[in-house]
Protein backbone atom coordinates (compact mmCIF):
# COMPACT_ATOMS: atom_id res chain seq x y z
CA UNK A 1 0.00 0.00 0.00
CA UNK A 2 1.16 3.42 -1.29
CA UNK A 3 2.05 5.78 1.45
CA UNK A 4 0.23 8.22 -0.27
CA UNK A 5 -3.33 6.65 -0.23
CA UNK A 6 -6.48 8.56 0.23
CA UNK A 7 -6.92 6.37 3.47
CA UNK A 8 -3.42 6.81 5.21
CA UNK A 9 -3.42 10.45 4.30
CA UNK A 10 -6.51 11.40 6.07
CA UNK A 11 -5.44 8.83 9.00
CA UNK A 12 -2.17 10.69 9.49
CA UNK A 13 -3.75 14.39 9.12
CA UNK A 14 -7.16 13.38 10.99
CA UNK A 15 -8.99 14.91 7.80
CA UNK A 16 -12.39 14.30 6.82
CA UNK A 17 -12.77 13.41 3.04
CA UNK A 18 -15.78 14.96 0.92
CA UNK A 19 -16.88 14.61 -3.09
CA UNK A 20 -14.43 11.30 -2.69
CA UNK A 21 -15.42 7.78 -3.37
CA UNK A 22 -13.57 4.84 -2.61
CA UNK A 23 -10.13 4.87 -1.65
CA UNK A 24 -7.29 6.45 -4.17
CA UNK A 25 -3.76 6.56 -4.60
CA UNK A 26 -1.60 10.03 -5.21
CA UNK A 27 1.91 10.22 -7.09
CA UNK A 28 2.87 13.36 -4.95
CA UNK A 29 1.86 16.16 -3.21
CA UNK A 30 2.20 19.73 -4.17
CA UNK A 31 2.02 23.85 -3.43
CA UNK A 32 2.72 24.72 -7.06
CA UNK A 33 2.95 24.18 -10.51
CA UNK A 34 2.83 20.55 -11.31
CA UNK A 35 2.24 18.23 -14.86
CA UNK A 36 2.09 15.41 -13.19
CA UNK A 37 -1.42 13.79 -13.39
CA UNK A 38 -3.41 12.39 -10.30
CA UNK A 39 -1.45 14.95 -7.72
CA UNK A 40 -2.74 16.15 -4.39
CA UNK A 41 -2.48 19.89 -4.09
CA UNK A 42 -2.31 21.38 -1.05
CA UNK A 43 -4.02 24.62 -1.00
CA UNK A 44 -2.36 27.59 0.82
CA UNK A 45 -4.52 30.97 0.66
CA UNK A 46 -2.59 33.56 -0.91
CA UNK A 47 0.36 31.25 -2.08
CA UNK A 48 -1.35 28.42 -4.31
CA UNK A 49 -3.77 28.82 -6.84
CA UNK A 50 -7.22 28.10 -6.10
CA UNK A 51 -8.42 24.01 -6.53
CA UNK A 52 -10.26 24.67 -9.71
CA UNK A 53 -7.31 25.54 -11.56
CA UNK A 54 -5.06 23.23 -10.28
CA UNK A 55 -7.68 20.43 -11.18
CA UNK A 56 -8.21 21.82 -14.74
CA UNK A 57 -4.57 23.30 -15.38
CA UNK A 58 -2.06 21.16 -13.26
CA UNK A 59 -3.83 17.89 -13.56
CA UNK A 60 -4.59 17.54 -9.84
CA UNK A 61 -7.32 14.88 -8.49
CA UNK A 62 -7.71 16.20 -5.38
CA UNK A 63 -7.17 19.25 -2.99
CA UNK A 64 -5.86 19.56 0.90
CA UNK A 65 -7.52 22.56 2.69
CA UNK A 66 -8.86 24.46 5.40
CA UNK A 67 -12.55 24.06 6.72
CA UNK A 68 -12.43 27.99 6.52
CA UNK A 69 -10.80 28.15 2.68
CA UNK A 70 -12.98 25.48 1.78
CA UNK A 71 -16.59 27.30 2.78
CA UNK A 72 -14.89 30.35 1.25
CA UNK A 73 -12.95 29.65 -1.68
CA UNK A 74 -14.70 25.99 -2.95
CA UNK A 75 -18.09 25.99 -2.08
CA UNK A 76 -20.25 24.47 -4.72
CA UNK A 77 -17.11 22.64 -6.60
CA UNK A 78 -17.68 18.77 -7.12
CA UNK A 79 -13.42 18.02 -6.10
CA UNK A 80 -12.23 15.64 -4.07
CA UNK A 81 -11.47 17.78 -0.97
CA UNK A 82 -9.59 16.66 2.44
CA UNK A 83 -10.82 19.06 5.24
CA UNK A 84 -7.89 20.06 7.53
CA UNK A 85 -7.93 22.28 10.74
CA UNK A 86 -4.34 23.74 9.06
CA UNK A 87 -3.28 22.85 5.65
CA UNK A 88 0.80 23.64 6.93
CA UNK A 89 0.56 21.35 10.21
CA UNK A 90 -1.23 18.57 7.72
CA UNK A 91 1.45 18.64 5.25
CA UNK A 92 3.68 18.67 8.57
CA UNK A 93 2.39 15.09 9.56
CA UNK A 94 2.81 13.70 6.24
CA UNK A 95 6.53 14.77 5.52
CA UNK A 96 7.26 12.90 8.84
CA UNK A 97 4.99 10.06 8.77
CA UNK A 98 6.83 9.69 5.10
CA UNK A 99 10.35 10.08 6.88
CA UNK A 100 9.69 7.21 9.10
CA UNK A 101 9.30 5.33 6.44
CA UNK A 102 12.59 6.22 4.41
CA UNK A 103 15.34 4.25 5.45
CA UNK A 104 17.51 5.01 3.43
CA UNK A 105 20.48 7.70 4.21
CA UNK A 106 18.92 11.38 3.89
CA UNK A 107 21.40 14.32 3.51
CA UNK A 108 20.57 18.26 4.18
CA UNK A 109 22.52 20.61 2.44
CA UNK A 110 22.36 24.10 3.31
CA UNK A 111 24.75 27.16 2.61
CA UNK A 112 25.36 30.65 0.98
CA UNK A 113 26.13 29.29 -2.04
CA UNK A 114 26.67 25.83 -4.48
CA UNK A 115 23.43 24.09 -2.91
CA UNK A 116 21.58 23.30 -5.88
CA UNK A 117 25.04 22.74 -7.73
CA UNK A 118 25.84 20.61 -4.97
CA UNK A 119 22.89 18.27 -4.94
CA UNK A 120 22.88 17.93 -9.31
CA UNK A 121 26.46 16.50 -8.91
CA UNK A 122 26.02 13.93 -6.35
CA UNK A 123 22.78 12.97 -8.00
CA UNK A 124 24.90 12.85 -11.65
CA UNK A 125 27.79 11.33 -10.15
CA UNK A 126 25.62 8.28 -8.29
CA UNK A 127 23.16 7.16 -10.79
CA UNK A 128 25.14 4.70 -12.16
CA UNK A 129 24.77 3.24 -8.56
CA UNK A 130 22.00 3.97 -6.86
CA UNK A 131 18.52 5.78 -7.10
CA UNK A 132 19.12 9.49 -5.66
CA UNK A 133 15.78 11.29 -4.79
CA UNK A 134 16.52 14.90 -5.48
CA UNK A 135 14.51 18.29 -6.75
CA UNK A 136 15.78 19.71 -9.95
CA UNK A 137 15.18 23.06 -9.27
CA UNK A 138 16.06 24.71 -5.42
CA UNK A 139 12.63 23.79 -3.66
CA UNK A 140 14.33 24.82 -0.47
CA UNK A 141 11.67 26.56 1.50
CA UNK A 142 9.06 25.36 4.15
CA UNK A 143 6.23 24.45 1.38
CA UNK A 144 8.20 22.84 -1.22
CA UNK A 145 10.65 20.85 1.75
CA UNK A 146 7.29 19.27 2.85
CA UNK A 147 5.84 18.43 -0.29
CA UNK A 148 9.56 16.98 -1.23
CA UNK A 149 10.14 14.56 2.00
CA UNK A 150 5.98 14.01 1.69
CA UNK A 151 6.17 12.49 -2.07
CA UNK A 152 9.50 10.96 -1.97
CA UNK A 153 9.73 7.48 -3.19
CA UNK A 154 10.32 5.43 0.31
CA UNK A 155 12.62 3.00 -1.99
CA UNK A 156 14.83 5.56 -2.73
CA UNK A 157 18.72 4.41 -2.20
CA UNK A 158 19.66 8.25 -1.39
CA UNK A 159 17.75 11.50 -0.54
CA UNK A 160 19.05 14.51 -1.02
CA UNK A 161 16.84 17.81 0.31
CA UNK A 162 18.21 21.70 0.04
CA UNK A 163 17.63 23.90 2.91
CA UNK A 164 17.58 27.77 3.03
CA UNK A 165 18.29 29.13 6.42
CA UNK A 166 18.55 33.09 6.19
CA UNK A 167 16.94 33.89 9.71
CA UNK A 168 17.07 32.46 13.12
CA UNK A 169 15.31 29.21 13.62
CA UNK A 170 14.63 27.98 10.42
CA UNK A 171 17.80 25.50 9.65
CA UNK A 172 16.85 24.02 13.04
CA UNK A 173 13.02 23.63 11.98
CA UNK A 174 13.76 22.14 8.22
CA UNK A 175 16.68 20.04 9.76
CA UNK A 176 13.90 18.39 12.38
CA UNK A 177 11.67 17.53 9.82
CA UNK A 178 14.33 16.18 7.40
CA UNK A 179 15.87 14.50 10.44
CA UNK A 180 19.34 14.07 8.29
CA UNK A 181 21.96 11.43 8.78
CA UNK A 182 24.47 14.05 6.52
CA UNK A 183 24.61 17.46 6.39
CA UNK A 184 26.37 19.41 4.46
CA UNK A 185 27.31 23.29 4.40
CA UNK A 186 28.49 24.26 1.33
CA UNK A 187 30.33 27.54 1.35
CA UNK A 188 29.62 30.51 3.74
CA UNK A 189 29.87 33.95 2.19
CA UNK A 190 28.27 37.47 3.01
CA UNK A 191 25.01 36.59 0.86
CA UNK A 192 21.32 37.59 2.24
CA UNK A 193 23.03 39.72 5.44
CA UNK A 194 19.80 41.61 4.95
CA UNK A 195 18.04 38.51 6.68
CA UNK A 196 21.35 37.30 8.93
CA UNK A 197 22.24 41.01 10.34
CA UNK A 198 25.38 40.03 11.41
CA UNK A 199 28.06 37.50 10.44
CA UNK A 200 27.72 35.98 13.91
CA UNK A 201 23.76 35.38 13.39
CA UNK A 202 24.68 34.20 9.84
CA UNK A 203 26.79 30.83 11.09
CA UNK A 204 24.30 30.38 14.09
CA UNK A 205 21.69 30.26 11.84
CA UNK A 206 23.42 27.75 9.06
CA UNK A 207 24.98 25.52 12.03
CA UNK A 208 21.66 25.01 13.15
CA UNK A 209 21.42 22.80 10.46
CA UNK A 210 22.68 20.37 12.39
CA UNK A 211 20.05 20.07 14.81
CA UNK A 212 17.93 17.53 13.40
CA UNK A 213 21.15 15.51 12.32
CA UNK A 214 21.29 11.90 13.40
CA UNK A 215 23.09 10.56 16.85
CA UNK A 216 26.62 9.43 15.30
CA UNK A 217 25.83 11.05 12.20
CA UNK A 218 27.93 13.58 9.94
CA UNK A 219 28.35 17.15 8.60
CA UNK A 220 30.38 18.25 5.82
CA UNK A 221 32.33 20.97 6.00
CA UNK A 222 34.67 23.41 3.67
CA UNK A 223 37.93 23.93 5.13
CA UNK A 224 39.53 26.12 2.72
CA UNK A 225 36.40 28.67 3.87
CA UNK A 226 37.44 31.66 6.00
CA UNK A 227 34.71 31.40 8.44
CA UNK A 228 35.73 27.71 8.96
CA UNK A 229 36.84 28.02 12.67
CA UNK A 230 34.04 29.93 12.95
CA UNK A 231 31.14 27.41 12.02
CA UNK A 232 33.02 24.34 13.33
CA UNK A 233 32.60 25.84 16.94
CA UNK A 234 29.66 26.86 16.08
CA UNK A 235 28.34 23.26 15.50
CA UNK A 236 30.44 21.93 18.27
CA UNK A 237 28.60 24.25 20.61
CA UNK A 238 25.18 22.50 19.30
CA UNK A 239 25.90 18.98 18.89
CA UNK A 240 29.36 17.19 20.54
CA UNK A 241 28.32 13.29 19.67
CA UNK A 242 28.67 13.95 15.61
CA UNK A 243 31.36 13.89 13.60
CA UNK A 244 33.10 16.34 11.10
CA UNK A 245 34.55 15.96 7.85
CA UNK A 246 36.00 18.17 5.46
CA UNK A 247 36.96 19.20 2.04
CA UNK A 248 39.28 21.66 1.00
CA UNK A 249 42.83 22.19 -0.27
CA UNK A 250 44.76 21.71 3.26
CA UNK A 251 46.87 18.08 3.77
CA UNK A 252 44.67 17.06 6.79
CA UNK A 253 41.12 17.75 4.56
CA UNK A 254 39.10 13.97 4.50
CA UNK A 255 38.55 15.17 1.07
CA UNK A 256 41.72 17.39 -0.33
CA UNK A 257 42.00 18.86 -3.67
CA UNK A 258 45.58 17.93 -4.90
CA UNK A 259 45.76 19.52 -8.25
CA UNK A 260 43.61 21.52 -10.76
CA UNK A 261 44.64 22.80 -14.12
CA UNK A 262 42.16 24.45 -16.52
CA UNK A 263 41.75 22.88 -19.83
CA UNK A 264 40.86 25.74 -22.06
CA UNK A 265 40.26 23.40 -25.46
CA UNK A 266 37.64 21.14 -23.13
CA UNK A 267 36.28 24.15 -21.45
CA UNK A 268 37.40 21.87 -18.08
CA UNK A 269 39.32 21.77 -15.22
CA UNK A 270 41.73 18.57 -14.88
CA UNK A 271 41.47 17.80 -10.94
CA UNK A 272 43.35 15.42 -9.16
CA UNK A 273 42.03 14.89 -5.45
CA UNK A 274 42.60 12.93 -3.02
CA UNK A 275 39.09 11.85 -1.43
CA UNK A 276 39.63 9.68 2.25
CA UNK A 277 42.73 7.74 0.75
CA UNK A 278 41.55 7.10 -2.75
CA UNK A 279 43.54 9.10 -5.54
CA UNK A 280 41.56 9.83 -8.37
CA UNK A 281 42.28 11.70 -11.78
CA UNK A 282 39.15 13.93 -13.13
CA UNK A 283 37.51 16.53 -15.61
CA UNK A 284 35.16 18.85 -14.20
CA UNK A 285 33.36 20.65 -17.27
CA UNK A 286 32.46 23.74 -15.16
CA UNK A 287 33.82 26.89 -15.47
CA UNK A 288 33.52 28.08 -12.75
CA UNK A 289 37.02 29.07 -10.78
CA UNK A 290 34.70 26.79 -7.44
CA UNK A 291 34.33 23.84 -9.65
CA UNK A 292 37.60 21.89 -8.91
CA UNK A 293 37.10 22.27 -4.83
CA UNK A 294 33.13 21.93 -4.95
CA UNK A 295 34.15 18.37 -6.96
CA UNK A 296 35.73 17.13 -3.69
CA UNK A 297 32.86 17.65 -1.70
CA UNK A 298 30.22 16.37 -3.83
CA UNK A 299 32.78 12.97 -4.26
CA UNK A 300 33.70 12.60 -0.18
CA UNK A 301 29.44 12.16 -0.34
CA UNK A 302 30.35 9.35 -2.73
CA UNK A 303 32.81 7.92 -0.43
CA UNK A 304 30.96 8.52 3.03
CA UNK A 305 28.06 6.45 1.65
CA UNK A 306 29.73 3.47 0.39
CA UNK A 307 30.24 4.14 -3.41
CA UNK A 308 32.64 3.52 -5.69
CA UNK A 309 34.40 7.36 -6.01
CA UNK A 310 36.88 6.28 -9.46
CA UNK A 311 33.97 4.97 -11.05
CA UNK A 312 31.53 7.98 -9.93
CA UNK A 313 34.56 10.53 -10.53
CA UNK A 314 34.29 9.43 -14.40
CA UNK A 315 31.09 10.15 -14.54
CA UNK A 316 31.49 14.45 -14.53
CA UNK A 317 33.13 14.14 -17.92
CA UNK A 318 29.62 14.41 -19.43
CA UNK A 319 28.04 16.23 -16.32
Amino acid sequence: MSHLESNIISKVTGGRWINLDGSTTFSHISTHNSNAKNSLYASIKGITMNAESAINTLGASAVIVSAQDADEMYSGLKIPLLIVDNVKASLISIAKYTRGLIKAPMIAVTGSVGKSGFKHQVRHLLKTQCEVCASSNSRNLDYPILCNLSSANIQLDVGIIEVAGSEPHVCARRSNWILPDICVITNLSLEHMRYHKTIGCMLKNKADIVRGLSHGGVCFLNSDNEFFEQIRYEIRKIRKDISIKTFGSKEESDARLVSYVYDAKSYSWDVESNIEGNIVKYKVPILGYHAPLMSTLALLTVSHLGYDVKKSSKCYSNF
